[in-house]
């Protein structure tokens, strides 16, 4: 079985148990009012879709310590995560204004049929709620308690990270004087740290994994998480809309400063460059983007980032080889690196 098909396997496992929770907390809260009812189917449907890696990198941390973690805790956790996750899609749709997320119309969207032309506020509130679902999934861990507190303790300092980033980016507006290691740092804090490393190391934490051991999964997380945002930049520009589920140029149209963006006005000519920096943070059209897609393979800087994130997979595969962790648990996580950065979605 290839880490595609087991990814497959876990996932459909994964989406019936959470597919139970939400529909318990909407059959609750048909008790109070239409609106809270469909708020949360509405939060349902935001739930479905995904890759549910989050969820499956908990699993694999899971068996690197000498503990045995049951199955319902591995599910609590990845539940936790995937409704915060949620949440902050949710409301990354409101902050860059986007209409679509996952093929279909984002929450605030959808929301403005359940409560006329106020889509956005409700949206808020169903994002702050998934938070409070993150904490109620996690408090019903039944591990020990030290390691129940650590591997929580991690995760919310993870969460904790993102919402700075998520700070630093609507920081970023000047794309002219950002410098690489400020676009890394972003994604190290917005991206790396709570899609791989934290699910890796709380899993492992609740396994009671060596410091060793939880030490070289968060480095092969931060290697594999940045080469994730970076893949994440390139189908953003080259992707196919179908397979996403969102437009392409969004980064571009919302000012994003991505490496990819970075190293093409560093490389272009005068008169590209010029270009770019004029259509950065404006809405464009299909002529706009097919000249960008030239720009960015013209100057060199498709090759410059698609190698770089080559090179961090490298460099999690060295991370895994110098480690105490097992075979099994090396082969899964060097299949999922190369996975992340050949993914069309």
């Amino acid at each position: 079985m290839n880490i595609e098909q087991k990814i497959k396997k876990f996932q459909n496992r994964f989406n019936k148990e959470l597919g139970l929770y939400i529909d318990k907390k909407i059959k609750s809260s048909s008790k109070l009012s239409s609106i809270t009812t469909e708020t949360l189917r509405q939060l349902k449907v935001s739930l479905n879709g995904g890759k549910r890696l989050r969820p499956f990198l908990v699993d694999i941390g899971s068996r690197s310590g000498p503990k045995k973690v049951s199955n319902r805790d591995v599910l609590q956790v990845g539940m936790g995560i995937e409704v915060a996750h949620t949440s902050l899609l949710i409301h990354d749709d409101l902050i860059d204004n986007s209409s679509k997320r996952r093929g279909q119309p984002s929450y605030h969207v959808r929301a403005n049929k359940i409560v006329k032309g106020r889509g956005r506020e409700l949206a808020i509130v169903a994002g702050d709620y998934a938070l409070v679902l993150m904490h109620e999934l996690l408090n019903e861990v039944t591990s020990s308690p030290k390691q129940k507190h650590d591997a929580i303790k991690y995760l919310m300092d993870a969460f904790y990270l993102v919402g700075l980033g998520q700070a630093i980016d609507i920081a970023l507006t000047d794309v002219r004087n950002i410098k690489r290691k400020n676009i890394l740092e972003l994604y190290e804090h917005k991206t790396a740290g709570y899609t791989v490393t934290a699910p890796l190391v709380a899993g492992a934490i609740l396994a009671g994994a060596s410091i060793k051991n939880q030490r070289s999964l968060a480095v092969y997380g931060m290697y594999t998480g940045i080469a994730f945002q970076i893949q994440d930049d390139m189908l953003d520009v080259f992707g196919s809309p179908k397979k996403t589920g969102k437009s392409l140029g969004r980064d571009i149209s919302e000012g994003k400063p991505t490496l990819l963006f970075f190293e093409a006005v560093n490389r272009a000519s005068v008169i590209d460059k010029k270009y770019l920096l004029s259509v950065h943070g404006k809405e464009i059209d299909s002529k706009a983007l097919s000249c960008i897609k030239s720009i960015y393979k013209e100057s060199g800087a498709y090759d410059v980032v698609s190698n770089y994130a080559d090179e961090l997979v490298l460099q999690a595969g060295r991370v895994l080889d110098r480690s105490n962790l097992s075979s099994k648990i090396k082969k899964d996580l060097c299949g999922l690196s190369e996975y992340i950065i050949r993914r069309a979605s």
